[in-house]
C-alpha cells in the first residue's frame, strides 16, 4: 500500500503549482536580461561617443567667435568702471546717477538672460545670438553719443539685454556642440577671454562707456 502511494503521480494542482512558479522565474529573467541589456549599451556608447569627440574646423570658428564677444562683454564692465568719475563730470551728473550706469547694465542683463534662452527654442540659435550683438553695438553708439545722464542709462539698458543674451547664448551654444564630459575642457576658450578681459583696460576706449 505504501509502494502504490509513493508511485502514484501527483495530482494535478500540485503539477500546475509547479508549472507556474518556473514560468514566473523564466519571465522574471528575460525582463531583468532585456532592461539590463540596452542600460549597458547605452552606457557603452555614450561614453565612447564622448570620449572620441573632437571639435572640427567649424564648431573651432564656432567657440573661438563665442570666446571674442564674450571678451568685449567683460571688457565693457572693466572700462566703465575706470571712467565712471570722468562719465560724471562730464555730464554733470550726480553720485546716484553714476551708480545706476552700472546698474542699469546688470538688471536688464539679468532680466532677460531666461527670456532670450527660451526665444532661441523657438527663433534658433543663430538669430538669437545676433540680435543680442546688434543690442549690445547699439546700447554702445547710444552711450558713446550720450550727452546726460538720461540718455546714458538708456543706452546701458539696451546693452544690458545684448550683453545678457551674449552670455546666455554662449553657453547654450556650447551645451549644443559640445558633450556633457568634454564641455568644461573646453568652455576654458571663453573662461580665458573672460579673464583677459577682466585684467587688461585699453586706454583708447576711455570714452566709450
Amino acid at each position: 500500500m505504501a509502494l502504490q502511494q509513493a508511485h502514484e503521480p501527483s495530482s494535478p494542482s500540485t503539477q500546475e503549482a509547479h508549472t507556474v512558479s518556473s514560468t514566473n522565474l523564466s519571465d522574471l529573467q528575460k525582463e531583468s536580461l532585456s532592461a539590463s541589456l540596452p542600460l549597458s549599451g547605452m552606457e557603452a556608447s555614450t561614453s565612447s561617443s564622448s570620449a572620441e569627440w573632437r571639435p572640427q574646423r567649424q564648431e573651432y570658428l564656432i567657440m573661438l567667435t563665442i570666446a571674442f564677444i564674450s571678451l568685449v562683454v567683460a571688457l565693457d564692465a572693466t572700462i566703465l568702471v575706470s571712467v565712471l568719475p570722468t562719465l560724471a563730470v562730464d555730464l554733470h551728473g550726480y553720485a546716484e546717477e553714476a551708480f545706476w550706469a552700472g546698474t542699469s547694465y546688470l538688471l536688464s542683463s539679468a532680466v532677460f538672460q531666461p527670456f532670450i534662452a527660451d526665444l532661441s527654442d523657438i527663433f534658433g540659435r543663430q538669430q538669437l545670438i545676433q540680435s543680442s550683438l546688434v543690442f549690445f553695438t547699439t546700447g554702445s553708439i547710444i552711450c558713446a553719443r550720450a550727452g546726460s545722464f538720461p540718455v546714458l542709462l538708456a543706452g546701458r539698458c539696451v546693452k544690458g539685454i545684448g550683453g545678457g543674451g551674449i552670455i546666455t547664448m554662449g553657453q547654450v551654444v556650447f551645451a549644443d556642440i559640445v558633450p556633457l564630459r568634454q564641455r568644461a575642457k573646453w568652455f576654458a576658450l571663453v573662461l580665458v577671454a573672460w579673464a583677459l578681459g577682466r585684467t587688461f583696460l585699453p586706454t583708447s576706449m576711455v570714452k566709450t562707456c
